[in-house]
């Protein structure tokens, strides 16, 4: 077997673009290991975000086998979110698995490795670590990073040239890291992440040549780490979803509304917990005129008209007098969709996050305040909603929305089902961002500048035990770990849900030769389970994933 293996994560990165760069020129390293080595796409999970996948990478299962749906979870007893941290991951890592079987490891700026597991080597951690925290196994190497410049998170500059320029400053900084730790470093598997190629989508879609500018920077970075790693070591080139245009937005919560199934109310001024008694507390002490409001916009919903029919029958029948004779709190109260909140006690069903893709009911005795019945009510409004979904067309081509709706149990297994949403949504190619805010209709636009993910990203393996020049099909990012794992001459765990990808090796490579081993089940115990992150932390890293399009 090869003495090391060096992988490299380009997060979103897209053969869609990097195939039209190579045939130019602009991307000699990749193209060369792509001609030299094994390629292919590769099959993310659903749904294609960055903390799913990433975790399916690391730990070689589905998201029922280790629990990490979303880069959000519900609080236990609540309807407020809050963000998951690597110990809310249910399986042992790729990394914890080499580290107890002797071999040294060094992982940088994976998603959701925060707080750093203590590994027979060195962990960065990467995507959701707080600001101010230890994110380094063993700890010294934190200050060092820091003094160095090292910065995992970036914010959004105003200008596009701006955000470019920063962005490759924290890019060739997480490069010179890497580049020291593995000279310095004794390791086996290696892993750094680059999430610039999943930025700049982000914020650039539509700026082709800063794109290619980035592609070009992270080509140069593959090209010396590559060679960095040595003869004697295995490259892999990986993405965990790939990258598309994403043009329009579908209102879920909006919809479940116009169905019966959802209803607002207003929400409470000032600062709130969120919590439904919070906002009938904060709500009794409000004005006579608010409260007024309040009743008037709830018997509309309960006629089955909502605040944006409302808003439209008044300019068509030229009622713009009606907002002129009420007063401005009344005006503010009716006609912003930003002072609505969900109406829990009268809701059954909402969007849980945008990420998720995913349905939820609100189900009695899981939701603090269910509405719907375990049992056959369940199952009828899930029936109900899939059918409803399956027929939504969009207005402007007549086209339908959905490509499909599964149910949970459908789409996953494992042990951790019952964490996933109840129902899970594909849009049609993938070409709707689902919104839980409160829009003006069903359907919205997203900017142009603004690239979403798709489900098939980038595999590409060079090396001595890799096959030369073949093409890969069918391989999923749950394959890879049991593949790593084969190849650095290691046991699977038998509760793997990935397969070893043997068409990447070579016909006489000892990989091909060998028989693969076979050994413990890597489920961990969930008692085990505890928060790190604080909610000042969360909030700081809930901004970051928000400029970026996360959590709506």
């Amino acid at each position: 077997m090869p003495a090391r293996v060096l992988v490299l994560g380009l997060d979103g990165a897209t053969f869609d673009i990097i195939q039209p760069l190579s045939q130019a020129g602009r991307l000699p390293h990749l193209t060369r290991l792509t001609r030299e080595g094994a390629s292919g796409p590769l099959r993310s999970v659903i749904p294609p975000v960055s903390a799913t996948a990433w975790v399916t990478f690391s730990t070689g299962k589905e998201p029922g086998s280790h629990g990490i749906f979303d880069f959000q979870i519900s609080r236990p007893g609540s309807y407020e979110r809050t963000l998951v941290d690597g110990t809310q991951i249910r399986s042992k890592t790729l990394w914890r698995l080499l580290s107890e079987a002797g071999q040294r490891v060094l992982i940088m700026n994976v998603p959701v490795t925060f707080p750093p597991e203590p590994v027979n080597g060195v962990l960065v951690s990467g995507l959701l670590t707080p600001k101010g925290a230890i994110f380094t196994h063993p700890h010294e190497h934190t200050r060092q990073l820091l003094d160095e410049g090292y910065a995992i998170h970036l914010e959004r500059k105003t200008s596009n040239e701006a955000h470019l320029r920063a962005l490759l400053d924290v890019t060739q900084r997480r490069w010179e890291a890497a580049r020291r730790l593995l000279d310095a470093e004794a390791w086996d598997l290696a892993m750094v992440m680059f999430e610039a190629t999943d930025n700049i989508h982000h914020t650039m879609w539509d700026d082709r040549e800063r794109i290619a500018t980035c592609y070009n920077c992270v080509d140069e970075i593959v090209g010396d780490l590559a060679a960095r790693a040595g003869p004697n070591s295995s490259i892999f080139i990986i993405s965990d979803h790939g990258g598309q245009t994403v043009p329009k937005r579908f209102y879920v919560n909006e919809w479940l509304a116009e169905l019966g199934l959802l209803r607002y109310t207003l929400a409470p001024e000032g600062p709130s917990t969120g919590e439904w008694s919070d906002i009938q507390s904060r709500r009794a002490a409000r004005s006579l005129v608010s409260r007024l409001i309040a009743t008037m916009g709830q018997v509309l919903q309960r006629m089955g008209i909502s605040q944006d029919r409302l808003l439209d029958w008044i300019e068509r029948y030229r009622l713009g007098w009606v907002r002129q004779i009420v007063p401005a709190a009344m005006r503010r109260d009716l006609y912003s969709g930003a002072n609505l909140v969900i109406n829990w006690p009268e809701t059954r069903a909402y969007l849980f996050s945008p990420d998720s893709q995913g349905v939820n009911i609100n189900l009695q005795g899981r939701e603090p305040l269910g509405t719907v019945a375990p049992g056959t009510e369940y199952e009828n409004l899930r029936d109900e909603i899939t059918e409803a979904l399956q027929a939504q067309v969009d207005p402007e081509n007549g086209q339908p929305v959905v490509e499909r709706v599964l149910r949970r149990e459908a789409l996953y297994h494992g042990p951790f089902v019952d964490l996933a949403p109840d129902l899970i949504v594909v849009t049609r190619g993938q070409q709707y961002y689902l919104d839980g805010n409160k829009g003006d209709g069903l359907f919205g636009r997203m900017s142009s500048s603004w690239g979403g993910h798709s489900m098939d990203g980038v595999l590409i393996a060079h090396g001595s035990e890799i096959a030369r020049g073949a093409r890969v099909e069918g391989a999923r990012l749950v394959d890879l770990a049991p593949s790593l794992l084969h190849l650095l001459g290691q046991s699977l765990p038998e509760d793997l849900d990935g397969e070893i990808l043997w068409a990447l090796f070579g016909e006489t490579s000892r990989a091909r030769q060998t028989d693969p081993l076979y050994g413990p089940a890597s489920q961990l115990d969930t008692d085990a389970i505890q928060r790190h992150l604080q909610p000042h932390d969360m909030e700081i890293v809930e901004s970051r994933l928000r400029e970026l399009g996360y959590l709506g």
